[in-house]
């Protein structure tokens, strides 16, 4: 071994060098950061524009993208459609429609239709359907003041609507959107050829599209939210103003049809194989009379 070592003395001086040049070098320098992924279009889009650098230069040069909203929140911060229907007998059905008019827009809020109609001329009955939207703070006033000019309250539905995490989740994507809109802006500036700037403007009027609808989206929740909407029926009879509920929902009625049905048929089967079973030992007893009945006569003659 050690006449071996003498032999390659050189070779493994010459080894250990290259050993610690390799870990001296391995110390001075840092690890290359992991480049931020980019969206798989523009991703695409730059490998094919002639002269643009790699993955990581184009994320160095765009500004960092927006962190993810939290999802859930507070009580307090949390996104609630809130919808009221009330059916009102009032005395004067024209006077409670103006009131009515006259409350939204006292409220800071707005009439979105408003209908009356003619039940009988000669009578001079009349129904009316009104909506309003009035801010999400005064929904509950906004209630208590229409009920409070009525005779009598026929029915009343309140409900809301948890939109906070559709909301959050459109926030989220708008980010990620306009985030993938500015890397491909960035390879336009980059792009030479007519058909790379074709492909690349392209797919940014498919992203700017998918923004515009993403953001009409999160305004309409945003509009649907801070402005409560109450829908009130008014009328000088009780037959003439509808009973809110649920809606109309006629596979339910279907389906209790079918379930009354079967159970009525269950029931008149029941009904019969009770009647054959009970009533067999009597039908066995009248045929045997007959039989003998008919023999007897038979025998007679």
């Amino acid at each position: 071994m050690i006449n071996w070592i003498r032999k390659n003395k050189l070779n493994i001086a010459l080894a250990l060098v290259a050993l610690a040049v390799g870990y001296w070098l391995g110390q001075g320098q840092s690890p290359a950061p992991t480049p931020r992924p980019l969206n798989e279009r523009a991703q695409s889009l730059s490998a094919k524009v002639p002269g643009f650098g790699a993955e990581e230069d184009l994320a160095a040069e765009i500004a960092a993208e927006p962190e993810a909203v939290e999802e859930g929140g507070s009580p307090s911060e949390r996104l609630v459609i809130k919808t009221g229907t009330l059916s009102l007998l009032v005395q004067d059905v024209r006077q409670s429609v103006s009131k009515m008019q006259e409350l939204a827009v006292g409220l800071a809020g707005f009439v979105v239709d408003s209908q009356t109609t003619i039940v009988d001329e000669k009578k001079g009955t009349l129904q009316a359907a009104v909506t309003i939207r009035v801010p999400e703070g005064k929904f509950d006033e906004a209630l208590q003041t229409l009920k409070k000019e009525a005779i009598k309250v026929e029915s009343e539905k309140t409900s809301g609507q948890d939109v906070t995490e559709e909301y959050t989740d459109l926030q989220s994507r708008l980010k990620n959107l306009e985030a993938t809109e500015a890397q491909l802006l960035k390879i336009m500036e980059r792009a030479g050829e007519i058909k790379d700037v074709l492909s690349v403007q392209q797919e940014l009027t498919r992203v700017r599209g998918q923004i515009e609808t993403t953001k009409g989206r999160i305004k309409f929740l945003e509009g649907s939210a801070n402005m409560s909407r109450i829908t009130v029926h008014f009328s000088t009879e009780e037959e003439g103003l509808p009973i809110v509920e649920e809606g109309w929902k006629p596979l339910v009625t279907a389906r209790a049809a079918l379930r009354a049905l079967v159970s009525f048929g269950q029931s008149a089967a029941d009904k019969l194989i009770f009647a054959f079973i009970f009533l067999s030992p009597v039908v066995v007893i009248i045929l045997v009379a007959l039989v003998v009945k008919k023999f007897g006569e038979k025998k007679s003659v």
